[in-house]
């Protein structure tokens, strides 16, 4: 997965500028199972990429996953399951700015 993005480049915590500490601007990975299926990542969490503090600049973030990870919501992935990248951004003020986002899902079809 990769990003592009942002937040909204200032902030009152100076000592913070530049760093992750009280970013509260991030990304999520979402799922969504096909009709019928029990969906085992309901209660998942999980922050894929969190933008540096009070900086206008873009960065990129670059988030891989391998099998040999062996992670329950990759274990449990099927045809037509969805797979989604959620911008999010806590505070009023805040504002996370995605210049872009992508998915590669690369599968071994005889496993």
């Amino acid at each position: 997965m990769e990003i592009r993005s942002h937040d909204q480049g200032w902030s009152s915590y100076s000592e913070d500028h530049g760093t992750y500490r009280n970013s509260w601007t991030w990304f999520d990975l979402g799922f969504e199972r096909t009709p019928g299926r029990e969906d085992v990542c309901e209660d998942l969490d999980v922050r894929l990429a969190t933008n540096l503090h009070a900086s206008g600049i873009a960065q990129n973030h670059q988030v891989v996953y391998r099998a040999e990870d062996d992670l329950p919501w990759m274990r449990s992935l099927q045809a037509g399951d969805r797979v989604s990248i959620i911008p999010r951004a806590l505070f009023p003020g805040w504002q996370n700015f995605v210049e872009r986002a992508s998915i590669e899902i690369y599968t071994d079809p005889l496993s």
